[in-house]
């Protein structure tokens, strides 16, 4: 997977991508939409903040608000006695601090959103990391067997020493089994991420993920 270039932007982090990589920059947004709808502390916190606008407005039910304004948009008319004035001032104290733990909860949950999407495409990353470390290997692996059947003819004809070919067969062998290593890592980091992060929806991760 190559550098990405043209930005793209979704809730919460920006992705680089090239126009020939608009389908790896969709798949990314897919897998991060996919993480921030099924992360368990993110819903939790959403409905923490829906509880506390769900919440009725202090004085509700006790103070007529309307009146209260048209009272205070005259003050001549403005005929409030000290327990009125306490009880306003109460209210308003109230309607100050439950804004404020409304605005709480909205930061808490964009921090957690960022510090998820953080988490999410620091796996990509890897993903992409190994994918190309993987790629790289195997279009090494084909080049050292082409050389491979070139320098076996030359063996034969008596132009290269046997040992000459030992030492690529050696290099060869070791480069499949780094290239068993890699994939391995790569299969285990894929379900570890959709696992983690997709929740019910880990297979439909897991087949994003591949796609990248």
């Amino acid at each position: 997977m190559t550098a990405v270039l043209i930005l793209t932007m979704i809730p919460g982090v920006v992705l680089a991508q090239t126009s020939a990589e608009t389908t790896s920059g969709t798949t990314i947004q897919e897998i991060v939409t996919m993480a921030i709808n099924k992360s368990p502390i993110l819903q939790r916190q959403q409905e923490y903040i829906d509880m506390i606008r769900a919440l009725p407005q202090p004085g509700e039910g006790f103070i007529d608000f309307d009146e209260l304004k048209a009272q205070l948009a005259d003050p001549e008319g403005v005929h409030l006695g000290l327990s009125q004035i306490a009880q306003l001032e109460n209210i308003r104290e109230m309607q100050v601090k439950r804004s404020e733990t409304l605005a709480q909860a909205k930061i808490t949950y964009q921090n957690l959103k960022k510090e998820l999407i953080g988490e999410v495409m620091e796996k990509i990353t890897t993903v992409n990391s190994l994918a190309n470390r993987y790629h790289g290997r195997s279009e090494l692996q084909d080049f050292l067997q082409e050389r491979k059947t070139s320098l076996e003819k030359q063996v034969r004809a008596g132009v290269e020493q046997p040992s000459t070919l030992f030492d690529l067969e050696e290099r060869i062998m070791n480069l499949q089994v780094e290239l068993k290593n890699v994939q391995e890592q790569l299969r285990t980091v894929k379900l570890e991420t959709a696992l983690s992060y997709g929740g019910e929806w880990w297979e439909d991760m897991l087949v994003l993920l591949d796609q990248l």
